[in-house]
């Protein structure tokens, strides 16, 4: 299997209470992991900052930024279109693969009633990717190189009819943007009803 071989990973978080209504929590994570049998390395990098904010007894506020790294460095082997035979494949020990992402986030939760509570959230995703290997002066790995937007937002109201039946409602938006491929951009809007009941 070119599956890693063996991990080596790191974590550390820290929560910090600085008011009797306001938390910053961080956390961060590195693995390291390998195949020797691939001659395959792969490094991992995440980071986490988050808030949460109460300004008042009805309304929660909670905020966050994550990023993530991944840096591959692996054997590959890379046909050649025009050559049928065994002497078109062509084997590579250092084939590199890096990727980002980035995430925004920010989400409200207002209890507007006993009964009725009001929800919203909006998080935007940056993305890419980007391979490189350059054979006779050209880098083969343009086409998988990845540059995404993404949004989302989302309005909810949840309605507690009764200790048993809580009705509840959403309306979501979600916005897709390739800047590589902008064939692939689009959005969506939805909106979903619902009920539960508890037993």
């Amino acid at each position: 299997t070119s599956l890693p071989k063996k991990e080596d990973a790191y974590y550390a978080s820290l929560t910090w209470s600085m008011l009797y209504n306001l938390t910053l929590n961080t956390n961060m994570r590195y693995a390291n992991l390998r195949n020797s049998r691939y001659d395959s390395e792969e490094d991992q990098w995440e980071y986490g900052l988050s808030l949460w904010y109460v300004p008042f007894e009805r309304l929660t506020l909670t905020g966050g930024y994550t990023i993530a790294k991944n840096t591959v460095n692996s054997f590959g082997a890379l046909k050649s279109y025009h050559l049928n035979g065994a002497e078109g494949l062509f084997e590579y020990n250092d084939i590199p693969y890096d990727s980002r992402s980035q995430t925004w986030s920010l989400s409200a939760a207002y209890r507007l009633t006993a009964q009725i509570n009001l929800t919203g959230d909006v998080a935007y995703i940056d993305s890419s990717a980007d391979f490189d290997k350059h054979v006779d002066g050209r880098n083969i790995g343009n086409f998988s190189d990845l540059s995404i937007g993404q949004l989302h937002t989302s309005l909810g109201i949840v309605y507690a009819y009764n200790k048993h039946l809580t009705l509840h409602s959403r309306f979501m938006y979600r916005e897709y943007n390739d800047y590589e491929k902008n064939y692939f951009d689009g959005h969506l809007n939805m909106l979903s009803i619902g009920a539960s009941w508890a037993f």
